[in-house]
């Protein structure tokens, strides 16, 4: 197959474009030089294969599909999303964003090429109200997942990972997201939940998501924002999130005339979620009165004390590393998928590490913290 020189360039120049790169900030961040990256790009010369494979990396794009005759952008659909919300996703964001992708695709690779299997969960709704469809799904999907006693929230990321969705935690300079789901063909369903928030309301944001991933794939793309919204996909993704992590058996345990600050604070941090979801549940279903949900709704529970429900049964160093990690998209998932497929030979050493975007001695160095074996 001959290399098509001018296909490639478009290729860079769109994926230029799209990340908010000028040439400057490609020299910058790729060491080669000003005036051979300018010939590259007016198709004068050829780039070297180390070159090529430089730009994928910066680019997040497969170093295969900058080579091959492909004449669709990898991502096309993913400028739709970034065109429509300019102002909303800054350049930072963008480029996390491509990141994101590029680790969803290739994580989507090696579950094919695994086998992992997945959760068959088919919905059926039949209420007509939107508010009553999310608390109609999140019934049918504990009902599926055979949790209609078991109250525990220690689960939720498994879950929805188990049902084929990939999940990544980003923190956005966009304070006001809450969180994004994405789909295409190459990396089926994605949720990003923005880091910046507490680890409560982003595990509302994994359910809320979950909720458009299984009911709204007609999309390419949703975003969340931050507070309340009327748009009734929202109301419905709401109503789930908070009936799923709060389920109506929990609270047909609790008596109405047992609750008072501090229980309502120690329910709250039972089923990890903050103050104000439990509340509207509560009052939901008859257990506190209006003006009891207008006091408990604002009660504050300390940072500290929100548990990251992903990193509980990691020791102190390992929390602390992954929590760092995770706000430039790494999870622990992700990360045991590369490393699961390494110890399986399925991927080398130096493969892990580049999806890891760490140096070879940052790599050892990440899973001795993490306490898993290494030969390398």
């Amino acid at each position: 197959m001959n290399f098509d020189l001018k296909l490639f360039v478009k290729k860079v120049k769109d994926l230029m474009a799209q990340q908010g790169y000028t040439k400057n900030g490609i020299v910058v961040k790729s060491n080669i030089a000003f005036d051979r990256l300018d010939n590259i790009l007016l198709n004068e010369i050829v780039p070297t294969g180390d070159e090529i494979l430089i730009l994928s990396e910066l680019l997040y794009v497969d170093f295969q599909y900058l080579m091959s005759n492909e004449d669709v952008t990898q991502f096309e659909k993913t400028d739709k999303l970034f065109r429509t919300n300019a102002k909303v996703l800054s350049i930072a964001d963008k480029r996390s964003l491509s990141k994101i992708l590029y680790m969803a695709e290739f994580a989507k690779y090696l579950n094919d090429t695994i086998g992992v299997s997945r959760f068959n969960f088919q919905p059926i709704i039949k209420q007509k109200n939107y508010s009553d469809q999310g608390k109609e799904l999140a019934s049918q999907l504990r009902i599926f997942l055979k949790i209609e006693n078991n109250f525990s929230n220690k689960d939720i990321y498994k879950i929805v990972r188990d049902l084929g969705v990939q999940v990544y935690r980003l923190k956005l300079s966009e304070s006001n997201i809450s969180g994004i789901h994405l789909q295409n063909e190459k990396i089926g369903n994605v949720i990003v939940v923005n880091s910046f928030e507490d680890a409560y309301r982003q595990n509302f944001t994994l359910m809320h998501e979950l909720c458009h991933s299984l009911l709204d794939n007609n999309s390419e793309y949703k975003i969340s924002f931050s507070g309340q919204s009327d748009k009734a996909e929202e109301v419905r993704a709401n109503n789930f999130a908070a009936s799923f992590l709060v389920p109506d058996q929990f609270i047909d345990r609790i008596s109405s005339k047992s609750i008072n600050k501090e229980m309502f604070l120690e329910l709250a941090k039972k089923q990890f979620v903050n103050p104000e979801t439990l509340s509207i549940r509560l009052r939901e279903k008859g257990r506190i009165s209006p003006s009891q949900h207008e006091n408990y709704k604002s009660l504050k529970i300390n940072k500290r004390e929100k548990l990251d429900i992903e990193l509980i049964d990691l020791s102190i160093r390992g929390r602390e590393r992954v929590r760092k990690i995770q706000q430039t998209g790494l999870s622990l998932s992700y990360i045991s998928l590369l490393y699961n497929a390494y110890i399986d030979s399925k991927i080398s050493f130096l493969k892990m590490s580049e999806m890891l975007f760490l140096s070879p001695n940052e790599t050892e160095s990440l899973f001795e913290e993490l306490g898993w074996t290494m030969n390398v």
